[in-house]
């Protein structure tokens, strides 16, 4: 099936991270920088223990983001910036159910301003709104996975469910959920049966998990969407 190139779904009112949203998020992070010269990116001081990420502790952080189960201490002790997506997805869950995680958070949020690779923005406007400091996007939640979305970029033809999130090719869209006589190409993606796909464009990821979930960030946000875990 061929599909056609996306464009933004039905009415988002604006793309990520605007100019006045962004403008509040820097001036957040000029005033949380700590002026304790000694202090690292996860609040600890650098001359105590700094755990590295290793695979049980990478496994654990994933899971947290995958489920939404908002485990912050996997986070304490050691360093953000490999790992700055993920972080700041588990922490947004955090930040929601009440954990005093704030500081850990602004840490987070300045980092991924100070980095500024795609999809770094938007993530950090959603740890600056959920801190208090400026108001949310007008995203909508999507249960997606940022992994899936990447790597359907990278091989092209896939397709994602505007509703449940999931992400299929373009054999299983028109094979196994709707011919293709049932698709119209009306509004900003595929519909039928009052439910819509968007057409994951093929695109050259950089390097690095987290990397690659950043970019997956990027482009959903353009589609006026933001990710939200996939729980059952």
């Amino acid at each position: 099936m061929q599909l056609p190139l996306p464009r933004r779904h039905l009415n988002s009112p604006a793309l990520p991270a605007s100019a006045a949203g962004l403008e509040a998020v820097a001036e957040l992070a000029s005033l949380v920088v700590s002026s304790n010269s000694d202090t690292n990116v996860s609040g600890c001081l650098y001359k105590c223990h700094v755990t590295e990420w290793d695979e049980g502790a990478l496994a654990r952080l994933r899971a947290a983001a995958h489920t939404g189960d908002g485990d912050a201490g996997v986070l304490r002790g050691r360093p953000l910036k490999p790992v700055l997506q993920y972080a700041g997805d588990v922490l947004l869950t955090a930040l929601a159910n009440g954990e005093a995680i704030a500081e850990l958070a602004r840490d987070c949020m300045n980092d991924l301003l100070e980095r500024g690779l795609p999809g770094d923005a938007e993530l950090a406007a959603e740890l600056a709104a959920a801190l208090g400091a400026c108001p949310a996007e007008p995203l909508e939640p999507l249960p997606v996975d940022l992994g899936a979305v990447a790597a359907a970029m990278d091989e092209g033809d896939h397709i994602l469910d505007l509703e449940r999130g999931d992400v299929l090719t373009g054999d299983e869209l028109t094979g196994d959920v709707l011919s293709e006589d049932e698709l119209t190409g009306e509004g900003d993606g595929l519909c039928g049966f009052e439910r819509c796909w968007a057409p994951i464009p093929p695109a050259a990821l950089p390097q690095g998990e987290d990397a690659r979930r950043g970019f997956a960030r990027r482009w959903l946000a353009e589609e006026g969407y933001r990710p939200v875990p996939r729980r059952l």
